[in-house]
């Protein structure tokens, strides 16, 4: 496969596997615009007949990626962009649909095993530091290195309640992720990420202590899933007593919000908190 002119050097350019991922990230951020139907239409598999051809020869490269980036080592970068590079010249895709998001679902398919590999790598060689680990920042889209032993995993698992799925490329994506610069509102005032492990955290006095209030989600269901064409689905709310609901949080709010930050569900805020004002001046 002969990779675009306007490609290429967001694969090559880099000298370090973070600057790749992130390469990759904005490289995909930039291009697709309409990142629910690209997700629907090139990466999903639907009825027979109406997939993506060439997704079982994708899911091999990722696959492939996944296993050389898993023993990645940072001093044999080249050697392993080499290889990259080699099984991309090898990959032969079928036509389907446009030729750009076609060629674009190499770059996702690169990135999803970059990812999935180093989802294995030991925490303690990040030392101290998760981000942002790249160097050359080419697209603005810094990269951070998330750990998967979190409380939060924690509560995933036990619980069985995740956190609200984004329609961009954000939460395709586990173990890096990424902060666009362009947006973000604090400047050149990135944000630095360190690693506490469990351990580390019994020998640390305790100064101060954040309150934090989670509250949980309705137990009725308050919303549909209707079909947009392809193997995606929009999500679409139903009515319920929103007064009621206004109420409780306004209460809820007058009552904490100088003490402790307070995580709401999105069914739970949208949409009659969103436009209350509640959150005005806060």
């Amino acid at each position: 496969m002969v990779l675009s002119e306007n490609v290429i050097p967001y694969l090559t350019e880099p000298d370090n596997i973070y600057d790749l991922a992130g390469n990759c990230f904005g490289l995909l951020s930039e291009r697709v615009k309409q990142p629910h139907l690209f997700i629907s239409l090139y990466l999903s598999e639907g009825k027979e007949g109406s997939s993506n051809p060439n997704l079982e020869l994708l899911n091999r490269f990722s696959e492939t990626i996944m296993w050389k980036t898993s023993a990645f080592q940072p001093s044999g970068y080249v050697g392993f962009i080499e290889n990259v590079m080699g099984l991309m010249a090898r990959l032969h895709l079928k036509k389907y649909f446009e030729e750009e998001m076609n060629e674009l679902t190499v770059v996702y398919f690169l990135l999803a095993g970059i990812d999935a590999g180093a989802k294995m790598w030991e925490t303690n060689k990040f030392f101290a530091s998760l981000g942002p680990l790249d160097r050359i920042n080419k697209t603005g889209y810094r990269v951070y290195y998330s750990c998967r032993n979190t409380l939060h995993s924690e509560y995933i698992e036990k619980i069985g309640r995740d956190r609200m799925r984004r329609s961009d490329f954000s939460d395709q994506f586990e173990t890096f992720r990424f902060i666009n610069t362009k947006q973000w509102m604090l400047e050149e005032n990135i944000p630095q990420v360190t690693f506490v492990s469990y351990a580390r955290t019994d020998t640390r006095r305790v100064q101060r202590r954040l309150r934090i209030a989670v509250i949980p989600g309705l137990n009725e269901r308050n919303f549909e899933f209707r079909s947009i064409g392809g193997c995606g689905y929009r999500v679409e709310y139903s009515s319920s007593d929103q007064k009621a609901i206004k109420n409780r949080y306004q209460n809820l709010w007058k009552r904490f919000w100088r003490q402790a930050v307070i995580l709401l569900p999105f069914q739970n805020i949208y949409p009659v908190l969103r436009f209350s004002g509640l959150y005005r001046n806060r």
